[in-house]
């Protein structure tokens, strides 16, 4: 059970659990006791699959042609939130959907000027800043680009500490960290 965060699915179709990499078909779509023959984004459904598997909370059931890879490392956008200073090396916890994951700020590529509208180069972001950062996991998520879903392209990195969030990020997917530019 679940909900539809991008796509649809149908009775029939080819899946792939996330992140075991299982391969099944959906047998059945149940909603509210009715079954239904397609499920579409945003409705919250039981997904009946073909084969025994055990689908734990925060797993991905996917379309085998859109799955996303399982990745370790995030080049995102984020927006800072918190009094202190984000500086390279920072340890954080990234929470990505339903998962919560160790990692660490690898880089701060760069902050944008709101003046100027244009990136800069930036060593740290302060209180709103927005800027663009590589982030290390220590264990791997299933991101997708933000501008593909939201839901997995979205993320929060919170504080270890005090559980407070620090900042809002946006996943970009398919871009190189060599490009500077936001």
């Amino acid at each position: 059970a679940g909900r539809v965060s991008s796509g649809t699915a149908h009775v029939g179709q080819e899946v792939v659990v996330l992140p075991e990499g299982v391969h099944t078909h959906i047998a059945g779509i149940d909603f509210a006791g009715v079954e239904l023959t397609e499920a579409v984004t945003g409705a919250s459904l039981s997904l009946r699959l073909a084969d025994d598997v055990d689908v734990a909370r925060g797993e991905l059931i996917s379309s085998v042609a859109d799955a996303p890879a399982p990745v370790t490392e995030l080049d995102a956008m984020v927006c800072w939130l918190a009094d202190r200073p984000l500086l390279p090396g920072a340890r954080v916890l990234v929470k990505h959907g339903t998962r919560t994951v160790q990692a660490r700020v690898a880089e701060i590529v760069a902050k944008l000027d709101l003046d100027r509208m244009a990136p800069e180069e930036a060593d740290q972001l302060a209180l709103n800043d927005i800027g663009r950062v590589r982030v290390r996991l220590a264990s791997p998520v299933l991101a997708e680009d933000y501008t593909v879903t939201r839901h997995g392209g979205s993320f929060l990195m919170i504080d270890p500490q005090t559980q407070g969030t620090l900042a809002a990020g946006m996943i970009r997917a398919g871009t190189s960290t060599a490009d500077a530019g936001l």
